[in-house]
C-alpha cells in the first residue's frame, strides 16, 4: 500500500466530494436547460427512494466491500459514457444523468462511510467520520474551482468525459489500495436480539421516530421550496446550459 488507511480514506473523501459536486452542478444545469425546475424535484425524489430500496437489500457479507464499491463505480462511469455517446435523446440524457448523480451522491457517501468502518482501527473510526465531512467539503471547493476554469462554451460532452474519468480514477484507487488481500477488512456479525433491541419496538420509541420524521419532512419541504424558487429564476433568466452552470458554480 502506498498510503496508510488513514490517509487513504481522506484522499478518497476529497475525490468523492469533488466528483459529486461537479456532477451535481453540471447535471442539474443540463436538466434545467431542458426541463422545468419541478422535474429536478421529481427525479431527486425517485432517485433517493431508489437508493433507500437498494440499501437494505445490499448483502455484502460474502465479498470484500471495496471490490463491490470499485466495480459499482465503474458501472456508473460506463452508464454515463453510453448515455451521452450512444443516441441523441437530449431529454432522456438530462433526466437519467440527474438521476445517476443523485443516486451516486447517496451511494458514494455510503461507500466512504463503510470503507472507514471496515478499514480503520475501531478506536479512531468516529473521529474519521468528522474528518470525512471536511474532506467532502474540500473536494467540493476543488470542483467549484475546476468549474470556474472551464471556458464558457465547454459543452456537455467534454463535461461528461471529465466525470467519467473521475469515476474511473476513484474505482482504480479503491482497487489498488483497499481491495488487495493484505489490506484487511473488518467484519462485524449481526447482533442478536437483546434488551436494547427489544426497547426499539416500544410504543414510546415509535412515537419519537414518527415525530422526528415529521420534523425532518417539514425542514426538507422548506429547503426544497427555497431551492425551487432559486432554480425557477435560473431557468427563466438564463435558459442555456453554460450560463446556468456558471451561475450555479458561483452560487
Amino acid at each position: 500500500m502506498v498510503f496508510s488507511n488513514r490517509v487513504a480514506v481522506l484522499i478518497m473523501g476529497f475525490w468523492v466530494g469533488a466528483i459529486l459536486a461537479f456532477g451535481r452542478i453540471t447535471a442539474e444545469s443540463y436538466l434545467l436547460a431542458n426541463f422545468q425546475p419541478i422535474h429536478a424535484i421529481y427525479i431527486a425524489t425517485v432517485s433517493s427512494i431508489s437508493f433507500s430500496i437498494f440499501l437494505p437489500r445490499a448483502k455484502l457479507e460474502s465479498t470484500k466491500f471495496a471490490r463491490f464499491a470499485a466495480a459499482s463505480t465503474i458501472v456508473f462511469a460506463i452508464v454515463l459514457f453510453v448515455l451521452f455517446f450512444v443516441g441523441s435523446f437530449d431529454s432522456i440524457k438530462a433526466l437519467t444523468w440527474y438521476f445517476l448523480v443523485i443516486f451516486s451522491t447517496a451511494f458514494h457517501r455510503w461507500v466512504c462511510g463503510e470503507i472507514i468502518v471496515r478499514h480503520l482501527n475501531p478506536a479512531v473510526v468516529q473521529s474519521y467520520f468528522a474528518y470525512q465531512g471536511t474532506a467532502f467539503e474540500v473536494g467540493t471547493l476543488l470542483a467549484l474551482a475546476g468549474l470556474k476554469l472551464l471556458p464558457d462554451d465547454f459543452g456537455t460532452g467534454p463535461t461528461v468525459i471529465i466525470l467519467v474519468v473521475g469515476y474511473f480514477i476513484l474505482s482504480a484507487f479503491l482497487y489498488i489500495h483497499f481491495v488487495p488481500v493484505k489490506n484487511l477488512e473488518v467484519h462485524f456479525e449481526r447482533p442478536k436480539q437483546t434488551a436494547i433491541n427489544a426497547d426499539i419496538d416500544s410504543p414510546l420509541f415509535k412515537k419519537l421516530i414518527v415525530s422526528f420524521t415529521f420534523v425532518a419532512l417539514a425542514i426538507g419541504a422548506f429547503k426544497i421550496s427555497s431551492k425551487y424558487l432559486i432554480t425557477l429564476v435560473l431557468k427563466d433568466e438564463l435558459v442555456s446550459y453554460d450560463a446556468i452552470r456558471d451561475v450555479m458554480a458561483d452560487y
